[in-house]
């Protein structure tokens, strides 16, 4: 080792027959790691995908049933506005 003048210089080895295959296997576990965390966000998105869907449908349900309501509702403000038509149309022509 040397540290004289200068900055902290060493040399380093490393004495195993099976460095490449434990760096082979480490190498593996980090992609399994990627693909699984790659699998379970697919499920994630899949499964917010399929409640936003349910949500839509939900509320697409709700106006549906309100509709005929509705429909109602504007029937009768249609015919107000005629019969006041009339009435007016009538006194007119008085």
């Amino acid at each position: 080792m040397n540290n004289l003048g200068g900055p902290l210089a060493f040399d380093a080895s490393i004495n195993d027959v099976n460095w490449k295959s434990q760096l082979d296997a480490m190498e593996r576990r980090v992609l399994g790691l990627s693909n699984t965390t790659v699998r379970e966000t697919n499920k994630l998105d899949a499964q917010f995908t399929r409640l936003g869907q349910l949500a839509a449908g939900y509320f697409s349900f709700t106006a549906l049933t309100q509709l005929p309501a509705q429909i109602l509702k504007v029937r009768g403000e249609f015919q107000q506005l005629l019969e006041r038509m009339f009435k007016n149309l009538t006194t007119l022509v008085k």
